[in-house]
């Protein structure tokens, strides 16, 4: 079994958390949600 990451962001704009699990490097995860590469409930916390 490969490993895997729990990740916890925070908004400050949003006072809120988001919380997911990934496959890849963290960082790159995180790049990702930076870039806006996800949709669907990400985009909510983006508003």
């Amino acid at each position: 079994m490969g490993h895997f990451f729990l990740y916890i962001l925070f908004s400050t704009q949003l006072d809120r958390f988001y919380t997911g699990v990934t496959t890849l490097a963290v960082q790159k995860r995180i790049e990702n949600h930076i870039n806006k590469k996800y949709g669907g409930i990400v985009s909510v916390f983006d508003s």
